[in-house]
């Protein structure tokens, strides 16, 4: 193994350590998440991780103290991409603006995309049904070949509609109507 998968498991092994229940009842989970797509998107990311006393504790303070030099009365706000900033640069990052911009801001919302189910969709819920279907779920956005099996709406069960409720002229499906249907 090489210096620089010694520092990509090392730097995920980290992230792992540190995100603990205590961690994200205080913090979140969205420091942990912006970690591992940076550390999927720049080989840099594993060696500025891995290397230091770095903490996710630590990026999640220079954050906050951001949020408290920058507040309105008792309000404070710090928009993603600055927030992503600020942590590349706790972190050692060199133009962190740059990076964010360069495709880790895309590459962090395709993630975060990937861990979205929308509602009613069904997930394997073992591994042997996820091979058995043939389709492996994706984890940790590592691999952007591996597909999700999810219900298409046609398969999904429609919910009855009581008539007394169903409008005569339902405009819900205007899109569907003419305006002769409606009687205008």
């Amino acid at each position: 193994m090489g210096y620089l998968e010694n520092c990509k498991v090392s730097a995920r092994t980290k992230i792992e350590l540190e995100d603990t229940e205590k961690f994200r009842a205080e913090c979140g989970d969205q420091i942990p998440k912006f970690l591992l797509s940076w550390l999927d998107y720049d080989d840099n990311a594993a060696v500025l991780i891995a290397a230091g006393e770095k903490t996710l504790y630590g990026a999640f303070k220079a954050i906050r103290d951001y949020a408290s030099k920058h507040k309105t009365g008792s309000c404070a706000y710090v928009p993603s991409e600055k927030a992503m900033e600020l942590v590349l640069e706790y972190f050692g990052q060199e133009e962190p603006q740059a990076v964010i911009e360069g495709g880790l801001m895309y590459k962090v919302m395709m993630d975060e995309a990937a861990r979205f189910k929308p509602y009613g969709t069904e997930t394997p819920k073992s591994e042997a049904e996820t091979t058995e279907s043939g389709t492996k779920g994706i984890e940790n956005g590592t691999d952007a070949q591996e597909t999700e099996t999810v219900t298409s709406p046609s398969e999904q069960k429609t919910q009855p509609v009581a008539e007394k409720t169903k409008a005569k002229n339902d405009l819900s499906a205007l899109n569907a109507l003419s305006l002769e249907d409606l009687g205008l």
